[in-house]
């Protein structure tokens, strides 16, 4: 798993160890140097780009995550994910809770997006 981390095209790998046991399936950036991973392993997990640390995991999808988006409105910073579970899940960033579960989509979900100044969902 690797990521072109500069303009002179170095790539370098980005998890050490491997965060996910399967591949990456899906990314959003948090600021620089920090992005969030969706994984063909069921997972979320917000890691540091420079070091490789894992600095947080969410857990609660039952298939494949196939989108992640970062929101941060009035201060409330969130993480949005779809997965082929046919869910979408809103996550607390600054902790491991599932604040929000939306079900029943009839196929797998394949596209989130976050708009910014809005203040609900």
């Amino acid at each position: 798993q690797f990521i072109k981390k500069s303009a002179t095209f170095s790539t370098l790998p980005i998890l050490r160890p491997p965060i996910h046991s399967d591949s990456i399936t899906a990314m959003a950036v948090v600021r620089p140097g920090m992005v969030i991973t969706g994984s063909r392993d069921k997972s979320l997990a917000l890691n540091n780009v420079d070091t490789g640390e894992c600095v947080t995991r969410w857990i609660g999808h039952s298939a494949e995550v196939t989108k992640v988006a970062y929101g941060n409105t009035v201060g409330n910073h969130f993480v949005l994910s779809g997965s082929r579970d046919q869910s979408i899940k809103l996550w607390q960033f600054h902790s491991r809770e599932t604040q929000k579960s939306f079900e029943g989509h009839a196929l797998v979900v394949t596209g989130l997006a976050v708009i910014s100044g809005i203040a609900e969902l």
